[in-house]
């Protein structure tokens, strides 16, 4: 099971996160049902408008099922927004989870690397400006703070949900990618002053409820998801992909297998 990859902000080689993978086995009863949820990935984030005429649009769409938003845009803003950050995968039984592959951070203007989804503890965001406006990864107990300091700081990651980033209300103003989603989500990126805005933390996976289970972080820096050597793994599956990608391009997709042995 893979999780949802992390977006990149426009015009950039750099990456959104990929996403955690999970595998193991899951005691089950015949006749039961079980709800299975996959992760999309993060949107790319956009460039504002430099004439200062519109509002500025909002950084990439968070990846369904948990993801959180890229930064939202101000008027005049010629930044790059935040990307999103991507959703976990997941399974239930009723109310309970069962299992959790969590998504990759989304990237901020900074440059910096967002926090790669999968572990107990999702990764925290790449932290090279020294400005504490990153997020941190989510754990098995709660969300990843959000970056920032002052009044730019970004929504903390909850249960099942990445932090939705930040950006400046000046003009021109900073973007903060978006937390992946997970057991419990990263933290979405914050901002400083105005050209300095964080990456979100990474989702993290849950696999208590497994035997013999095994995980695989995502790649912060290439976007490549965990587990690609596993025979399931499809291409661009969890991928987060790169700010040379198409505008508006959403990162890769997860993906959720199963298979049955008999007798029960």
């Amino acid at each position: 099971m893979w999780g949802g990859g992390g977006g990149p902000k426009e015009s950039s080689s750099k990456f959104g996160a990929g996403a955690g993978f999970i595998t193991g086995l899951l005691a089950v009863t015949s006749g039961e049902t079980l709800q299975i949820g996959v992760g999309g990935g993060g949107q790319m984030g956009t460039l504002g408008d430099p004439n200062g005429d519109l509002a500025g649009p909002e950084g990439g769409a968070a990846g369904v099922n948990g993801g959180g938003a890229g930064g939202v845009g101000s008027q005049g803003s010629n930044l790059s927004h935040g990307g999103g950050g991507g959703g976990l995968s997941h399974i239930k039984r009723g109310a309970t989870i069962l299992a959790v592959a969590g998504g990759g951070g989304g990237q901020g203007n900074s440059d910096d690397s967002p926090g790669e989804g999968g572990g107990t503890t999702g990764g925290d965001a790449e932290d090279l400006t020294g400005l504490n406006i990153h997020g941190k990864g989510g754990t098995q107990a709660s969300g990843g703070a959000g970056g920032g300091v002052t009044s730019g700081i970004a929504e903390r990651g909850s249960s099942l949900q990445g932090g939705a980033g930040i950006g400046s209300p000046l003009s021109n103003g900073a973007r903060g990618g978006g937390g992946g989603g997970g057991y419990f989500g990263g933290g979405g990126g914050g901002y400083f002053s105005l050209a300095t805005g964080g990456s979100g933390g990474g989702g993290s996976s849950y696999i208590a409820m497994l035997t013999s289970p095994i995980t695989s972080s995502g790649n912060p820096t290439t976007g490549a998801a965990g587990g690609q050597g596993d025979s399931d793994y499809v291409a661009g599956v969890g991928n987060g992909i790169d700010g040379l990608e198409p505008d508006s391009s959403f990162a890769g997709t997860g993906r959720v297998v199963l298979r049955w042995s008999f007798p029960f």
